[in-house]
């Protein structure tokens, strides 16, 4: 495709340590700025900024004449201009292209704008460089295509998932990071020996998709990656730390990490919650996949070439509305309902192939985390007590007992899945066997099952207890979330259930039907808790 012009042209090498002093403001001195003469005019170094008219700045970086510039869609027309008259008092500029980050493409930058025609034009060009370099099966290569360029309009979004390979050594992940990942919008390359201060300072101030090889977040070095990654998915939240004062002491620094991140690792975790932000594929040793060993001389310039034309398609859609909740209809979970909109919605721009085939994924995704689930100890509380709803005593009392009836339950159902160890014999001085020392889950340890679901309990003389008239609409909803009403019928009235006083059955019908609206709004995306 040949280039077609739709722009109009209007120090000292530094470290990645001084990546901070080269973002903050520095006072010099302007006489043609508007400011007043002899008045000081601060210069503020960026990679993209967003301007009180809503315009958005990118910074381009071309390394043949070693020159940074910016690219800003300013009414409808994009310009190519050396800074930028952000007030009377303050100039935007581009880094230096002597800096290092940018110098040794630390983080990667587009070199200019070109043309790419449709959106599914861009979408096909992208899907040959990507399968040129990487293999992948077709659905996901579909799935990472999309992920390439909603990361170019990510901040169109309140919330993002993540990109992720899973597989053991060998299996192509690293690749899979160097192909897809530096297509994404500002790619910054981070491995595992990154200190995790750099990548909080990294994330906010470049504001582009974190790059991330060996992401094993079960690893003590990586709990603080884990805050980042449990933070970054929306635009709602940052991550704060305490740094040094310069004269004593310390202040409360916050840091903005929301962004696209493509990240690979040998395992899963275990919490099936911070699962569904992930939209994770799992890889496998491929022979004779016709790919390169290494990836050439030219890879850089074909990666350049995307970037060229992504930028464009960030522009080109960054003032429209494309967020789409209603695409999200078939899928139920509302954590990866909620991750998946962004993805689901530029998807819905690329084409109908393209979307029928995202959404394919994230079904089969959510069935995955539906196993999962399932496969729990909270699943398995639930389980015990939809059973003991069955029982002549819980029905005519209307109390299950953390100790003998819950804890019973759960012994008996589920102990051997959860215990390791073995039963001993215990003798006497002259060796005579006593008995078998055994080991049971005991009622309290149940009790912190069943607050760390919200279902609250009460005391009597008897002990602990949950009340089943006033926690079976939250009883209910976790059902359904656990999918324990694949085992047991949930009804709505509470006299089906327990034997209470018709005032108690009556207020709680209604706080079920109260409930069940909020969960369907919750599945719907609209709030999640």
């Amino acid at each position: 495709m040949s280039k077609k012009k739709i722009v109009e042209k209007s120090g000292d090498k530094k470290s990645i340590k001084q990546i901070a002093s080269e973002e903050k403001e520095k006072p010099v001195q302007q006489s043609s700025s508007g400011a007043k003469s002899g008045e000081k005019v601060k210069v503020r170094r960026v990679v993209s900024f967003v301007l009180p008219d809503k315009s958005p700045v990118d910074m381009l970086y071309d390394k043949k004449s070693s020159k940074t510039m910016f690219a800003v869609l300013r009414d409808g027309k994009i310009t190519i201009e050396d800074s930028i008259q952000l007030n009377p008092g303050m100039i935007l500029k581009p880094l230096s292209p002597n800096n290092g980050v940018v110098e040794d493409q630390f983080v990667l930058l587009p070199s200019a704008i070109e043309e790419y025609g449709s959106n599914e034009a861009l979408y096909q060009e992208i899907e040959k460089f990507v399968d040129k370099y990487v293999y992948l099966p077709d659905e996901f290569r579909v799935v990472a295509v999309t992920y390439i360029m909603m990361s170019w309009l990510y901040d169109k979004f309140a919330n993002i998932p993540y990109l992720r390979a899973v597989g053991i050594h060998g299996t192509g992940k690293t690749r899979f990071l160097e192909v897809v990942g530096q297509a994404c919008y500002k790619p910054l390359l981070v491995g595992a020996s990154a200190s995790v201060s750099s990548v909080f300072r990294m994330l906010n101030d470049f504001r582009g998709t974190l790059i991330f090889d060996e992401a094993d977040l079960g690893a003590i070095e990586s709990r603080e990656m884990l805050a980042i990654l449990r933070q970054g998915f929306s635009s709602s939240f940052s991550v704060t730390r305490s740094d040094p004062n310069p004269n004593g002491g310390f202040f409360v620094a916050k840091f903005r990490v929301f962004g696209p991140k493509v990240l690979a690792s040998r395992d899963r975790t275990t919490d099936v919650a911070f699962e569904s932000r992930f939209i994770t594929h799992q890889m496998y040793p491929v022979e004779d996949i016709k790919r390169p060993i290494a990836l050439p001389e030219t890879f850089k310039d074909d990666v350049s070439a995307m970037m060229n034309k992504l930028l464009l398609f960030r522009f080109r859609h960054f003032h429209k509305e494309i967020s789409d909740e209603s695409i999200m209809g078939e899928i139920k979970l509302p954590r990866l309902k909620q991750a998946g909109i962004a993805l689901m919605s530029v998807a819905k721009l690329i084409g109908e192939k393209q979307f029928a085939t995202v959404l394919k994924f994230l079904k089969e995704y959510e069935t995955e985390l539906s196993i999962d689930q399932a496969d729990c100890i909270e699943h398995d509380v639930l389980v015990c007590i939809f059973a003991l709803l069955t029982e002549d005593e819980v029905r005519s009392s209307g109390k299950i007992r953390m100790e003998v009836n819950l804890a019973e339950q759960f012994n008996s159902r589920f102990y051997d899945d959860y215990s390791n160890r073995e039963n001993r014999e215990y003798r006497d001085k002259e060796g005579n066997v006593l008995g078998v020392k055994g080991y049971r889950v005991s009622g309290k340890k149940m009790g912190v099952v069943v607050r760390r679901m919200g279902i609250k309990s009460d005391r009597d003389s008897d002990g602990i207890y949950i009340p089943v008239y006033r926690e079976y609409p939250k009883l209910v909803l976790l059902a359904k979330r656990y999918g324990v009403t694949k085992q047991f019928t949930t009804p709505s009235n509470l006299l089906d259930v327990v034997e209470v006083k018709s005032d108690d059955a009556r207020a709680s019908e209604v706080e079920i039907k109260v409930m069940e609206a909020e969960w369907e709004a919750n599945a719907k995306g609209k709030t999640v808790s």
